[in-house]
């Protein structure tokens, strides 16, 4: 059967499959929407029909499950719709969509994933990100819609993912806009440090710095938050967003480990830092270090894994292309004193071949979404290291690289850590020792 865009039909949701889609069948196809509970019957309106199945949203749920509890916020949507199942569900829910994503690659049991729930289940982020949309009164702060760049979800300034603090920080920024007539922001981003109990703001301009409106919403924030520093980021020449300090400094300082971290305006760092410490110590305890081996990040950021590890290695060498986590990360080594740390400045895939001919015995792998490059793929399998320690943001290219490391590896172990509750995102840690 063919519908037209637009058409409503009502089906029953079969389960939730990664990432976070829901799945129905009627009349011999398969439907995605976005909302829905195994069990219940959804309305949904029809948006695109591919050859294999239809997209479609949920536009009302006819008959709620037992299970659905009421979501905290009206804009949950924008996260996944987790909200509505309680804390334990999510995770029994990722657990077994991971579960069933390794069974398709082959492994059998031995990928049985241990969970590690966060230890806050709300209000455990440290970076939160709004979008201004709207003009004059009428201007407010909003998500992007899941997979657009182009629509959005309105918001009351309020994230549950969140400190309130961050959020508190970002609705004065709207408050000086509004008041102010500013048109030109686009994005307010509020980083906190856990550690510190300070904030740095960072407001993204449509076209240029404009310096009377900045300094409206520097004057608006002080008198109310423990604002360490307020960075602009405006188009350069070359269309590449470049900061310029407002206020403060460009930089926080946070703690795990026994380390201290400078993050900067600009620079990646995990933004659960309550599950972090568990991270770190799932990761030190993998590698087994006697203080004799040779160990390589290989995304490594600010060096929230390397430096971690350098305490208990001989010597330990870090790769990292983005020039703001390259200072930070050179900063970082610095203030902890760490002599045995040497920084590969580039991308992964450019010194990975050099690097796996230095008798790595650990290799640390903590690359974006997308995985790992085929260049660095072939390095680890022409040159294998001893262990390698997989951490994953992205289940599938997860499993797509590890059956590609088969061919030298073999799989130790899996698991989960929750460092996104109340959304589909799953982070995987998984240990591979060559063959």
């Amino acid at each position: 059967m063919t519908f037209e865009k637009g058409t409503r039909i009502r089906l029953s949701i079969e389960k939730i499959v990664y990432p976070g889609r829901r799945l129905a069948r009627h009349e011999g196809r398969v439907y995605f929407t976005d909302e829905g509970l195994p069990g219940e019957t959804v309305e949904i309106e029809i948006l695109k029909e591919r050859a294999s199945f239809v997209e479609a949203r949920t536009t009302a749920v006819l008959s709620p499950s037992p299970r659905r509890i009421p979501a905290r916020c009206g804009h949950f949507s924008a996260c996944g719709s987790y909200q509505v199942l309680p804390y334990s569900e999510q995770l029994d829910l990722k657990k077994s969509q991971l579960r069933e994503m390794f069974r398709r690659l082959g492994t059998g049991p031995l990928f049985e994933p241990e969970v590690t729930a966060s230890p806050l289940e709300w209000n455990y982020r440290n970076k939160i990100r709004f979008s201004v949309r709207g003009s004059g009164p009428d201007v407010f702060l909003a998500y992007h819609s899941p997979g657009s760049r182009a629509a959005f979800v309105p918001t009351d300034g309020r994230c549950h993912l969140a400190s309130e603090a961050s959020c508190a920080a970002a609705r004065t920024v709207l408050e000086a806009v509004r008041d102010g007539g500013l048109t030109d922001l686009e994005d307010v981003e509020a980083r906190e440090s856990r550690t510190e109990g300070t904030l740095l703001l960072n407001l993204f301009w449509r076209k240029r710095r404009p310096e009377k409106a900045a300094a409206a919403v520097r004057d608006a924030l002080a008198a109310r938050f423990p604002v360490s520093g307020l960075v602009s980021w405006a188009p350069g020449r070359s269309g590449r967003s470049l900061p310029f300090l407002e206020d403060g400094r460009e930089i926080l300082l946070e703690r795990a480990a026994g380390l201290t971290f400078e993050i900067g305006a600009g620079s990646f760092f995990q933004v659960n830092g309550a599950i972090l410490p568990l991270v770190l110590e799932a990761v030190s305890e993998a590698a087994g270090l006697r203080g004799r081996e040779i160990v390589a990040d290989v995304y490594s950021g600010v060096g929230t894994f390397g430096l971690a590890l350098a305490r208990s290695a001989a010597r330990v060498f870090v790769i990292e292309s983005f020039p703001d986590n390259v200072r930070r990360l050179e900063a970082n080594i610095v203030r902890n004193g760490l002599g045995n740390v040497e920084v590969l400045d580039g991308s992964a895939e450019a010194w990975m071949k050099d690097l796996a001919g230095r008798g790595l015995d650990t290799v640390i792998l903590d690359p974006p979404r997308k995985g790992l490059d085929p260049a660095v793929v072939r390095a680890l399998i022409e040159r294998p290291a001893g262990k390698i320690i997989y951490l994953s943001c992205n289940p599938a290219t997860l499993i797509r690289d590890l059956g590609l490391l088969g061919a030298a590896y073999a799989p130790a172990s899996v698991r989960l850590f929750d460092f996104f509750p109340q959304t589909p995102h799953i982070e995987t840690l998984a240990v591979l020792v060559r063959k």
